[in-house]
């Protein structure tokens, strides 16, 4: 930005710059094209904000009157990508943006943490009296970074919405399509993002700008954002993802009646069930999953693809990772011993956020089955619920939070535990809920028995090879049975 010698319209272009960095930024793709009429939308949104209110008329100084003049001086120094493309729906070719490499991004994330406006005028720390100082603001850079993000976003979404049916010789469907349900996620609208995600009518038009394929992709794109967004669990009950995911398979399941002798769409379809398949998978929706598996595999054989082409390779995978071995006891001498991947040598003194991908099984991990058991100790009316674990494709392994005496799902919190506090070689791993007891059993003697037992088998050891064991009985490690369980 040196190219720029007049300091205050060399910071009103770092500015504008940074807000494109981080408005225009999916978790998916890092740096991605970005049509000109979208970025005249956010810099006029900003232009006309107070933040800019003070530093914006700088910039006429050096005959930088139009978002293109902007546009054209960041490509000239380097910092933005210019290409030109026309889509489907597009009658000429458009210009589109991008960040030119990754550490400009990065000094975008980095100007967008360390600026707070109020009225046009940087924010001063009061110890020095500097904007910007590295030393006051040093534990609030998140804090105003999710400030910026959220107010940027707010002014994008109130231009689109003022614009809407005035602007004629803007591209207002490739940003609405592309990016508002992003930024309306963003700006913490949730509900109207919600709706937005399962309009019927919103995804036939993202179809049509995108293609389905790409279309799918993004749709799961938005969803992870809405889920980071409320800082959700990515596998929890809290996310969208699942009714997005029935609702978009749905209207895919429709589409593909109207689409017979249309090679590229059918392959695009088949593509996106798998997509889909592999996202309900995370949940432990395995027979849900298999179901567009096979979907998919209908589609790409009526399209003469056989077994032997790269995609239907891939969907037969997929069909197979649905099949699942339990995780049960065995002797550490087994070859049918598990091994994680991420254990360090300190292991022993705990882990949050463990992945329990595997290494003695490389592309797998330790999955969650479907469905929930509900299980009553009879007569001692106490109660819980388990999950039994499998072996299963590691885009599904469960991450765990380890204390050094037990193991805990980090979405539910449910237990590690060997099942009906059995022991030996052959006991199944289940993970448990809390135990329930009923008030009238709390202070039975055989009651307290049950209850250390069960504690007991709830106590497992990591230990630095990978291996997780018992702590009462060191002698077995987790192992997976030898025969798999099928879903119906």
């Amino acid at each position: 930005f040196s190219f720029i010698t007049d300091e205050t319209a060399s910071f009103a272009l770092k500015f504008l710059f940074s807000a494109f960095a981080i408005v225009f930024h999916r978790d998916d793709i890092l740096r991605p094209w970005v049509n000109l009429d979208v970025v005249k939308i956010l810099w006029k949104a900003l232009l006309r904000s107070s933040d800019m209110s003070k530093v914006k008329q700088s910039l006429v100084k050096y005959k930088i009157t139009r978002i293109e003049d902007m546009a054209d001086i960041m490509s000239l120094m380097g910092i933005l990508d210019r290409k030109y493309l026309r889509t489907k729906n597009q009658s000429k070719q458009e210009i589109y943006l991008r960040i030119h490499h990754d550490l400009m991004w990065d000094f975008g994330l980095f100007f967008s943490s360390r600026i707070s406006m109020n009225g046009g005028e940087l924010i001063k720390c009061d110890q020095h009296g500097i904007a910007c100082c590295d030393i006051c603001f040093a534990d609030s850079r998140d804090m105003v970074l999710a400030r910026n993000t959220k107010k940027w976003n707010i002014l994008i979404v109130k231009q689109f919405k003022s614009i809407v049916g005035s602007e004629t010789n803007v591209n207002l469907e490739a940003y609405r399509v592309n990016w508002y349900p992003l930024h309306i996620i963003n700006s913490g609208s949730h509900y109207e993002a919600s709706a937005i995600l399962k309009c019927e009518d919103f995804l036939n038009s993202k179809i049509q700008e995108n293609g389905i394929e790409s279309c799918v992709r993004s749709m799961l794109s938005f969803v992870q954002s809405y889920e980071k967004s409320l800082n959700c669990n990515p596998f929890s009950d809290e996310s969208p993802m699942i009714s997005v995911i029935y609702f978009i398979h749905r209207y895919l399941s429709n589409l593909n009646a109207s689409l017979e002798g249309n090679t590229i769409f059918i392959k695009e379809a088949a593509q996106s069930l798998v997509f889909l398949g592999i996202e309900l998978q995370k949940f432990a929706i395995w027979s849900k999953s298999l179901d567009l598996f096979i979907e998919a595999l209908y589609l790409l054989r009526s399209i003469n693809y056989d077994d032997n082409h790269p995609i239907t390779a891939h969907v037969l995978r997929r069909i197979d990772s649905c099949v699942l071995r339990n995780v049960v006891m065995v002797a550490r001498n087994s070859p049918n011993k598990l091994r994680l991947k991420h254990v360090g040598p300190n292991i022993s003194q705990g882990h949050k956020h463990l992945s329990l991908e595997l290494s003695s099984h490389p592309g797998f991990g330790i999955v969650r089955c479907e469905g929930v058991s509900e299980i009553t100790i009879p007569g001692k009316n106490m109660s819980y619920n388990g999950i039994f674990l499998a072996v299963g494709l590691k885009d599904s392994a469960i991450i765990v939070n380890y204390d050094g005496q037990s193991i805990q799902n980090e979405s539910c919190g449910r237990l590690f535990f060997s099942a009906m506090a059995t022991s030996g070689e052959g006991a199944v791993l289940v993970m448990r809920s809390q135990l329930q007891i009923g008030s009238n059993s709390q202070n039975n003697e055989e009651v307290k028995d049950i209850i250390n037992s069960m504690h007991s088998a709830s106590l497992f050891s990591i230990d630095p090879n990978g291996f997780i064991y018992p702590t009462t009985d060191p002698h077995l490690c987790l192992g997976i049975y030898p025969h798999p369980s099928v879903y119906l």
